[in-house]
């Protein structure tokens, strides 16, 4: 008795579902050829604008190679510049000595080298800013460093790109490598 009302269940369930198959059909072949059309139109569109988007990602690849490469340069520069100042402080304490003096000399400021400007993306990428440091020498971190804490380098990184002179520290390198968004 229960397979029989099982069996009638069974036969209105699909003679509802073909029904609804009926009505809905001529809707799913309007709907698909629609989709079909604007495919077809679109597709060329789509086209165009993943090349432009390879292109625009090739372009700012190359602009943020040739800024950290200037950027490499200028640090280069930078370095070079400290170690002159302080061959010219030794060499004018060298002479205070000679000359019968304590040998106490003003600081060199080592010579100024040009700041790079960041490079901006452009209008149609935008990029989101994946900050990090990198070691460039062990041996000038100041022990407070050594055992690396990201959260208080962070703190001196987030200090530093907000200008504070007092956030830099020596031997740790601030680096920028950003994230394209959509």
């Amino acid at each position: 008795m229960v397979n029989v009302g099982i069996g009638k269940l069974k036969k209105l369930v699909k003679f509802i579902d073909d029904m609804r198959k009926g009505f809905t059909e001529p809707w799913r072949t309007a709907v698909n050829e629609t989709n079909e059309k604007c495919n077809a139109t679109a597709q060329p569109l789509k086209d165009v604008i993943d090349q432009g988007d390879v292109t625009v990602r090739a372009w700012d690849n190359e602009q943020l190679r040739l800024q950290h490469e200037a950027e490499e340069k200028a640090r280069k520069e930078q370095e070079e510049a400290e170690r002159k100042a302080k061959a010219e402080e030794e060499r004018r304490r060298k002479i205070s000595i000679a000359k019968g003096g304590t040998g106490d000399v003003a600081p060199v400021a080592p010579a100024p080298v040009q700041k790079i400007v960041p490079y901006e993306a452009t209008m149609s990428t935008s990029y989101r800013k994946n900050w990090g440091y990198e070691v460039t020498n062990f041996a000038k971190i100041p022990d407070e460093y050594k055992i690396i804490d990201g959260q208080k380098l962070k703190a001196a990184m987030n200090k530093d790109k907000d200008g504070d002179p007092q956030a830099v520290i020596a031997g740790i390198k601030w680096v920028n490598n950003p994230t394209r968004v959509r």
